[in-house]
């Protein structure tokens, strides 16, 4: 993790800002935060296992459920907001990550994409 902010968190949260109450703004920095000291590279480029990792840690730290809720929520919605690569569900103690992407084979005589969708599922 590097110590120089992540440009893409930034700009959500001026844009956060403009909508939200200045102590709103301030927890999602701080959950933003700790979602990158858990990662290896910048927060809107987050894996799926990564994600599950930094939830393990939370719950295995003793989190309250209702913090790792939050934090989640606050990422989701940074991720999202930049552009939409997997989804958090969260439905009472339970959340789901889902993402979606598709490869495809281009060959002369064969054209298919195939789709995606990995999902992990645990108790909050």
């Amino acid at each position: 993790m590097s110590d120089r902010p992540d440009p893409d968190v930034e700009s959500f949260l001026l844009l956060l800002a403009a909508r939200r109450s200045p102590r709103t703004v301030d927890a999602y920095r701080r959950d933003l935060a700790s979602c990158a000291a858990s990662l290896e590279g910048p927060v809107g480029a987050v894996t799926t296992e990564e994600l599950e990792a930094w939830l393990a840690a939370m719950r295995a730290d003793g989190r309250a459920p209702s913090t790792i809720a939050r934090r989640l929520a606050a990422t989701a919605d940074s991720i999202l907001g930049q552009r939409p690569r997997f989804r958090i569900d969260r439905t009472g103690r339970r959340i789901t990550i889902q993402t979606e992407y598709s490869d495809s084979v281009d060959l002369p005589f064969f054209k298919y994409t195939f789709l995606f969708r990995p999902r992990a599922e645990a108790p909050l």
